[in-house]
């Protein structure tokens, strides 16, 4: 007698993670990454504030392609590599971000991945940012592939899956609202500032090239501090030029130095007067303050210039009136930084000479 026996094996599909969920866990890993790249940036002497203390799109272009910049940026991404591949390798698919939300990465087969698919998958992720040109098509691949599998994953035979981890979704959603406040609010602001200076030196340059030469002074009326940055501008271009005329190096502007001349300034207007040197000497040795501006420079110079609303003056008479000053350290040799500054009231001349 012969007995037949059926069985069965039910074999549990595996539940993809989608768009959302996704999109959640990568804000929650960048607000995790964010304090680690800060904390290089600073430690290579690059502070990410540094574009707000720029006074020209040239400062910015500085900033932004310096030596330390870049080096703390190749110092960056090895640790970035380095923490996603451990997590995805050693801690069973998932970064903190994912475990947050109960997700995790396995191969397309399901099993755990290896160094050289987890390395393969984080050079997708790469080609995927590169998709933002395209309406980031790479990440919202996502959405309708049916085992909702990124670009990266499908290079890196990946998939995302669900986890028995109950998923916490509304901190994750705080943490993610937060992060992307701080990236936006960041981008918006330095966007603000490169707009800000684009339309200062734009209006310079239509000045200089229709030959008109903003004056101090307005039919008597005192300028508005717009008219005394424009001005500030102006000066700093024409000393240059004067410099260039004599066979001089033109002046290079340094963050600090006008950092202090700004301090000069402001510290102009509380005397009510024209400083007669002796505020200047004094500030520098007695404030804490002024001394850590110096820090990097070995002399220092300056030269005023008091605004009168009943004389209307030009950048050039400016100009002339500090070159003309006997040991003027505006047509120096030992100084290489220069800032000027401006407000209704006075224009302030500082250079250094960097250690």
């Amino acid at each position: 007698m012969e007995q037949s026996v059926n069985s069965s094996t039910t074999i549990s599909q595996p539940q993809y993670a989608g768009f959302g969920i996704r999109f959640l866990a990568y804000w929650v890993d960048y607000l995790i990454l964010f304090p680690l790249d800060l904390m290089i940036q600073l430690m290579m002497g690059n502070s990410p504030f540094a574009i707000f203390q720029a006074q020209s799109l040239t400062d910015i272009e500085k900033i932004q392609s310096s030596s330390n910049s870049l080096l703390g940026m190749a110092i960056a991404l090895p640790l970035v590599l380095a923490y996603f591949l451990i997590f995805w390798v050693n801690y069973d698919g998932a970064t903190p971000g994912k475990k947050l939300l109960g997700i995790k990465i396995v191969k397309d087969n399901g099993e755990k991945l290896t160094y050289p698919a987890a390395f393969i998958r984080w050079i997708g992720y790469m080609i995927s940012a590169a998709t933002m040109f395209l309406f980031c098509i790479g990440y919202l691949w996502i959405i309708w592939d049916k085992k909702k599998q990124a670009l990266h994953d499908k290079i890196a035979g990946t998939v995302v899956v669900r986890t028995d981890k109950q998923p916490k979704t509304v901190l994750a959603v705080f943490l993610t609202i937060i992060a992307i406040f701080m990236i936006f609010v960041y981008i918006g602001m330095a966007m603000l500032q490169g707009f800000r200076l684009g339309i200062r030196e734009s209006q310079s340059l239509r000045n200089r090239q229709g030959g008109v030469i903003t004056n101090m002074a307005n039919k008597g009326q005192p300028l508005t501090q717009f008219q005394a940055d424009e001005l500030a501008a102006n000066i700093f271009t024409k000393l240059n030029e004067k410099r260039t005329q004599s066979s001089l190096t033109s002046f290079k502007e340094d963050s600090q130095l006008c950092a202090y001349t700004q301090r000069r300034l402001d510290y102009l207007v509380s005397l009510g007067k024209q400083d007669d040197g002796r505020g200047f000497y004094e500030d520098t040795a007695n404030n804490e303050i002024s001394r850590a501006y110096f820090t990097q420079f070995l002399t220092l110079g300056t030269i005023l210039f008091n605004l009168s609303p009943a004389v209307t003056s030009t950048p050039d008479d400016v100009v002339n009136s500090w070159v003309n000053v006997a040991n003027s350290s505006a047509m120096s040799k030992t100084y290489d930084y220069a800032c000027v500054r401006a407000n209704p009231q006075f224009v302030v001349l500082m250079t250094g000479q960097h250690k």
